[in-house]
């Protein structure tokens, strides 16, 4: 990676080496560089095949005159400019469109327009500017937090639609004001018909099930869609409208070639009733007239659902009791699980439910269902902040996991008469396991039961390697007055790998300070 251009170093020096460019133009410099760039012609872009151009917003105008200059680029095929916080308005988008145009040789695009003043009203000339790029394969476009409107997301989708050859494609639009024209733009993308891979974040936006179901209605048109992430978090996703959540995960259900699905609910109000709709219009098996079963997403191999911080469960049964009170929103959410369990082909599974007063007949249903999805390796489910006592953890058993993760956090009647026998029992029987880890901050597990499961990670016949990091927790407990000896074998594992375990993400993706296992 060379610096092209950067506050503190000189300027070019007549035309850069090849390869690879990183601009940065945050300095005075980047006017010198401007004019460089538009007087250089063709020899002075031989030979560069990707640039990376980070723009400070004083310098915008200067960049802007340079873009045109980039059609003397014959070799180069990857562009990424970053534009973020620049007060660009849709005439500055138009012209840059223009420029991007011009260079038909691109194959991937990335463009980060965050904190803009942009509405996307004239965005189909972007779109067909863009769509010169016949080569183009991968598009990513960032236009979070800018002020684009509902009415103007047709325009968006049918600028985007003239990218004919893409197979790629990340759309980010947090923070707007888009709902109800959510459906507008999945219809201006039908004639993206060889995409396979889509990322679109509309968080915060006040999305309704209505708006999910508008979309859904055109995922028929990409027949090849491999791989689907939806960030769907903190929007209006509740209410009684069932069906049309349904409707929205029936499309999915039909996308034969689907093989990865990432739907984040996280931050909505969505309850056990929706959950049920939503595992209905999957439909991961369904029967013919005959009674024989079909099963659909029969691609599907991972699968990853964030419903955390909703109202899945009740009142009734808190606590952990599994003698609370039958509920019919227990019934609905044992109706998603068993919906699961028909993913013949799936090898990854997580689900975080957290901050949803789960209780241990939500979680017996979760471990039933898991037992038939006989391929599965690995399973991440985070259950942190309920009401577990862990009665059922023992109904997690698959003898076929080589990666689990668990986070129990904040789960106050999770102690040692159940929950953590339950897991020394659960991870001495993961025969294939090859890493694991344990998240147990905020419950009632004592420091001996805490060892054994970390012990009953260690003695992994698979696992002949192993290594366990001790969170600081663990480490206090020889000051605490605990048989030194029983802490002795493991320390030393501790002393090698604490700068590493200090690096570490959990669940949620915090900086953990949890008691973990990780083997």
């Amino acid at each position: 990676v060379t610096e092209g251009a950067h506050s503190d170093s000189d300027d070019l020096g007549g035309r850069p080496p090849v390869g690879h460019w990183r601009l940065r133009w945050d300095g005075p410099q980047a006017v010198a560089t401007a004019a460089q760039m538009k007087q250089g012609g063709v020899a002075f872009f031989t030979g560069v095949k990707d640039i990376r151009w980070e723009v400070e917003h004083r310098y915008f105008d200067e960049a802007l005159g340079a873009l045109p200059s980039l059609k003397n680029a014959p070799d180069l095929t990857s562009l990424q400019i970053s534009f973020s916080d620049n007060q660009l308005l849709d005439e500055h988008l138009t012209k840059l469109g223009e420029a991007i145009g011009d260079c038909a040789w691109l194959t991937s695009l990335d463009l980060n327009f965050r904190k803009n003043e942009i509405t996307c009203a004239d965005f189909v000339r972007f779109g067909e500017a863009i769509g010169r790029c016949t080569a183009l394969a991968t598009l990513k476009l960032n236009f979070e937090d800018n002020q684009i409107k509902a009415k103007h997301l047709g325009a968006l989708g049918d600028g985007l639609g003239c990218c004919k050859h893409l197979t790629k494609l990340q759309l980010l639009l947090g923070k707007n004001e888009i709902a109800g024209g959510l459906g507008d733009l999945a219809a201006g993308l039908k004639d993206c018909a060889l995409l396979e891979q889509l990322d679109l974040n509309c968080t915060g936006n006040e999305l309704s099930e209505e708006h999910l179901a508008s979309f859904g209605s055109e995922l028929r048109n990409w027949s090849r869609l491999t791989t689907l992430f939806a960030d769907f978090s903190d929007n209006s996703i509740s209410g009684e409208k069932f069906a049309q959540l349904r409707d929205f995960s029936k499309m999915m259900g039909n996308c034969a070639t689907l093989q990865c699905l990432r739907l984040d609910f996280q931050g909505n109000q969505i309850t056990a009733e929706h959950l049920r709709a939503f595992g209905r219009g999957m439909k991961f098996e369904h029967f013919r007239s005959d009674g024989r079963r079909i099963a659909l997403c029969t691609q599907l191999q991972v699968l990853d659902l964030n419903f955390e911080g909703n109202q899945i469960a009740t009142e009734a049964g808190a606590a952990g009791s599994r003698k609370g009170k039958k509920n019919r929103g227990l019934e609905m959410f044992w109706s998603f699980c068993r919906k699961i369990s028909k993913c013949d082909n799936l090898t990854s599974l997580n689900l975080n439910f957290a901050n949803n007063k789960i209780t241990d007949d939500h979680f017996r249903r979760v471990g039933y269902n898991i037992l038939k999805c006989s391929k599965l390796t690995r399973l991440h489910l985070n259950f942190a902040n309920n009401n577990l006592c862990g009665e059922f953890f023992t109904r997690l058993r698959n003898d076929q996991l080589t990666s689990l993760s668990l986070n129990f956090e904040g789960n106050q009647h999770l102690d040692d008469k159940e929950g953590a026998t339950g897991l020394v029992k659960l991870l001495g029987r993961q025969l294939m396991l090859r890493e694991c880890t344990v998240a147990l901050t905020g419950t009632n597990v004592s420091e001996s039961l805490k060892c054994a499961i970390l012990r009953a990670c260690e003695a992994d016949s698979c696992c002949p390697q192993a290594m366990v990091r001790l969170k600081e927790d663990f480490l206090g407990l020889q000051e605490d007055g605990h048989d030194a000896e029983e802490l002795s074998d493991d320390k030393s594992s501790v002393e090698s790998l604490q700068n590493e375990s200090n690096s570490d993400s959990d669940l949620s993706g915090n900086s953990r300070d949890s008691a973990a296992t990780s083997c």
